[in-house]
């Protein structure tokens, strides 16, 4: 029988996902990077501008202590007459992996 020799490796790299609320409907992704720049290096930012709802974003950091500072830092922040909610996801809320699924991918290197 062959024998399969598998090669583990991680799917993708930990993040740290910061859930931004409350947003203005004119809002752009510059303006949020604007608002969080100075907590840490940005990864990424998701805005979700659905029609009949307010805008919503992720921000997403590399490092936990940049996000958290984040929450801290700008949750309640007035911006352009907007009372900014800064959480935590509810799905991911402080689970060590930011609320991102960590996931492993097993592929065939060699067949002996």
């Amino acid at each position: 029988h062959p024998i399969q020799i598998l090669h583990t490796y991680p799917t993708w790299k930990k993040s740290y996902r910061i859930h931004v609320g409350n947003l203005p409907p004119d809002i752009r992704t510059k303006g949020i990077e604007d608002v969080f720049y100075k907590y840490g290096e940005i990864r990424d930012i998701n805005l979700k501008n659905c029609q009949g709802g307010p805008p919503f974003a992720f921000v997403e950091f590399d490092d936990p202590r940049d996000a958290e500072d984040m929450v801290y830092g700008r949750d309640s922040y007035d911006y352009d007459g907007y009372c900014l909610r800064v959480a935590f996801p509810r799905s991911g809320r402080r689970t060590g992996n930011g609320g991102i699924a960590q996931g492993l991918i097993q592929t065939p290197i060699q067949t002996v």
